[in-house]
């Protein structure tokens, strides 16, 4: 009987956390920081957001217009926590012009995100903005060849994130790699993600490289906003 008490007790646990999260919540936009000619990062503050796992995702609100899936870029010991966007259509767009004291409406944190170790890292950009300037599944292949890893974090387009997982089992390094896609719901209901039989937004956005290596869609194809099957 104590046991069934037990796991009623966590089953209810995780109905109530899951309506919070799910849950829309509007946020007011602290500050922002212009980080090129086309990014910003957007301050705001939430406990859920603030306590996210690397690689989680928020679904965010812009009123009136649409609602995006995007990455937490910042979270402060202050309780601050950020999402930077990049204007490339007219979702970002209008998000990037939001001023300071303007609403937004945030859910989740939702996804799976990366299993992190100890040790030195070697950062990879292809601007050279921060860390090794050059691409990333060319620098990755140097680096093993000439240096011991244990694992390899990944994110970005997913013909490189193939590349990177191709490497990782030829050196035999694990790999996390984290991957884009369209996401309506953000909690695995619309299937708009899925990835043969994952959906990126649930079972990911952060696969392992054993994972992905067996996929037949990875690297293959992707899903438009109709959900049709779409060549990379």
């Amino acid at each position: 009987m104590s046991s069934i008490i037990r796991m009623w007790g966590k089953m209810q646990s995780e109905a109530i956390e899951g309506r919070i999260i799910h849950k829309p919540r509007i946020v007011r936009i602290e500050k922002s920081s212009v980080e090129t000619a086309s990014i910003k990062s957007i301050f705001f503050r939430d406990k859920l957001s603030s306590k996210a796992e690397p690689g989680q995702f928020l679904m965010i609100w812009i009123p009136g217009l649409d609602e995006i899936p995007m990455s937490i870029s910042y979270a402060l010991e202050d309780g601050s926590v950020a999402i930077s966007v990049k204007m490339v259509g007219r979702a970002t767009n209008t998000l990037y012009f939001r001023r300071t004291g303007q609403p937004i409406g945030i859910r989740g944190p939702y996804g799976v995100g990366y299993k992190l170790t100890e040790g030195d890292v070697t950062p990879v950009t292809e601007d050279g903005a921060y860390g090794v300037k050059g691409v990333a599944s060319e620098v990755a292949e140097t680096e093993l060849e000439k240096s011991d890893y244990d694992i390899i974090y990944t994110c970005g387009p997913e013909l490189m994130i193939k590349k990177i997982v191709d490497l990782g089992s030829k050196y035999s390094v694990p790999v996390q790699a984290s991957l884009e896609r369209i996401m309506k719901c953000g909690m695995g209901i619309c299937g708009s993600c899925a990835i043969d039989s994952y959906r990126v937004c649930k079972d990911g956005p952060v696969f392992h490289g054993e994972t992905l290596k067996d996929l037949k869609d990875f690297g293959v194809t992707t899903r438009d906003h109709s959900g049709k099957r779409v060549p990379l």
